[in-house]
């Protein structure tokens, strides 16, 4: 090995290492400054022994186990919230491109810049909101880890997989008890890797095939927990609904799901713009204007028929029809984007399979009431590693002054959005440290009424009253009256206008 050749390698090391420490700082910052938020405030008014912990967890009313109990661990220990989430989250943006093998700077910084570029009500459900967290994101960062394991025991000999298999037993199992639409993706994800395995007919199947065990194993768990520990009245009674009851009912409610998350998905305006970007790059680089005539006509004549339905007089008598052109018009752009980047690779399998990890990932969300932009995660986590490996087939053909072009524009965005987030946070917790204050000093005064207010801000998920009677109380929950006034108005009325 040459000395130019190990200065790359360790140059090529350093960068994943920066990335991660870099995107540590700022997560654990944000997650220092955030406030309770949701039923945050409720978990963090219990106060359990082990033996009742589990009791809770097992009769909550869902199979969410693990999701559960790490919430009720954490939530009043806020140097394990901080350590926690920014670690997972960091660890998923520098697993991603290793895992893709998409492996050069500008993917690690686009990663990066994605994740924190992503959806704000996105970021506020499944990062700010620490129930939301635990039952969303830690299923992704285990599954991650299992995919870098796979990858690192096919360079190794087959000796060492002995110590491997267990542990990806138990994460594979660990991965299932979080959240539902997770559960159903992790299957299909273990089971793509199985058949690769056999197609690449090679030695180490032991590991997809325990991987896929542990997976069926764990979604077994997760969906007899809420049947062999049913209690009438539990804590999620009613909250969810699945509707599949007749097929009227079930093409309204996918209808109506389908448009919402195609709403959460365009909320990511930033990795659309990159992917859409990355698409028309590759069209120049690659010479594909002749293979692309048809596609232009053809969306050029469907943008026209779109335009005439949304401004024609048959509107009222056309809803449906209105609604899913509504929906095709931006998901052509994005599916005609993935369509150019998988077209000039030739992992176009790769494109596929993960392709259909989102498919798998947003599918059972069509039929289940309510979703938030918080179930569209691991949905957005696809869409990324999409772009990513985009990105890097395109990369080849840009010159060396191009991609330090671009590396410069990302570091540039990325600290725009990182001091953005973090002046933010620092105002958040302001406020919020204030309202606390209030609410204590409201307290010690007996007060039967107090004024509060949420943060108006996409960062934070929003609050009800009720939430803040589950923590503050005199005797027992509600017998203290908070009346939820905007932030302005709470302002105006205690003379604050920090």
């Amino acid at each position: 090995m040459t000395f130019e050749t190990r200065k790359t390698n360790v140059k090529n090391h350093r960068v994943p290492v920066i990335i991660f420490l870099s995107s540590f700082i700022l997560y654990a910052f944000i997650a220092f400054c955030a406030p309770f938020t949701s039923d945050d405030f409720e978990f963090s008014g219990y106060s359990f022994s082990f033996a009742e912990l589990l009791e809770y967890v097992l009769y909550y009313g869902n199979g969410r186990f693990l999701g559960n109990m790490i919430t009720l661990l954490i939530i009043n220990n806020r140097f394990l919230q901080v350590i926690m989430k920014a670690a997972m989250m960091s660890s998923i943006i520098v697993l991603i491109p290793s895992i893709l093998g998409t492996t050069s700077t500008i993917a690690y910084l686009c990663s990066f810049l994605m994740f924190i570029g992503m959806s704000p009500r996105i970021f506020a459900q499944t990062f700010t909101w620490t129930s939301g967290f635990t039952n969303f994101t830690p299923p992704i960062f285990l599954s991650l880890i299992i995919l870098h394991l796979f990858q690192k025991t096919r360079s190794q000999e087959r000796k060492h997989h002995a110590l491997i298999l267990p542990v990806v037993f138990l994460l594979g199992i660990s991965s299932q008890l979080f959240s539902e639409h997770t559960t159903i993706t992790n299957i299909c994800l273990a089971l793509f890797v199985l058949i690769y395995t056999i197609r690449q007919k090679t030695d180490h199947i032991a590991l997809p095939v325990v991987w896929l065990s542990a997976v069926l194993t764990g979604a077994l768990i997760m969906f007899a927990i809420p049947h062999i520990f049913y209690v009438p009245d539990n804590y999620s009674e009613g909250y969810r609904q699945i509707h599949m009851n007749n097929l009227a009912e079930c093409l309204s409610t996918a209808m109506q799901n389908f448009s919402s998350l195609f709403d959460y998905l365009l909320a990511n305006r930033l990795a659309i713009m990159m992917a859409v970007i990355t698409a028309i790059a590759t069209v120049i680089k690659y010479h594909m204007f002749e293979r692309m005539k048809g596609a232009v006509i053809a969306f050029g004549i469907f943008f026209a028929v779109y335009c005439f339905i949304i401004d024609g007089f048959w509107v009222g008598e056309s809803e449906y029809l209105r609604k899913i052109l509504t929906i095709m018009l931006p998901l052509s752009l994005i599916a005609g984007a993935f369509w150019i980047l998988a077209a000039v690779s030739r992992q176009y399998r790769v494109y596929i399979s993960i392709f259909l990890l989102f498919l798998s990932s947003t599918a059972p969300l069509l039929f289940v009431s309510p979703i938030g932009e918080r179930c569209l995660l691991l949905g957005y986590t696809c869409f990324v590693s999409l772009t990513l490996f985009g990105i890097h087939n395109l990369q080849s053909r840009i010159s060396e002054r191009n991609c330090m072009f671009v590396k410069k524009t990302v570091i540039s965005v990325i600290c725009t959005i990182a001091v953005a987030l973090c002046c933010l946070f620092t105002h958040v917790n302001h406020v919020t440290v204030t309202l606390y204050d209030h609410i204590e000093q409201e307290m010690e005064k007996d007060r039967g009424t107090i004024y509060i207010f949420s943060t108006p801000y996409n960062y934070t998920f929003g609050c009800l009253d009720k939430h803040f009677e589950r923590l503050y109380y005199n005797h027992e929950w509600g017998d203290v009256d908070f009346i939820m006034l905007s932030m302005d108005e709470w302002m105006t009325k205690y003379g604050t206008n920090d």
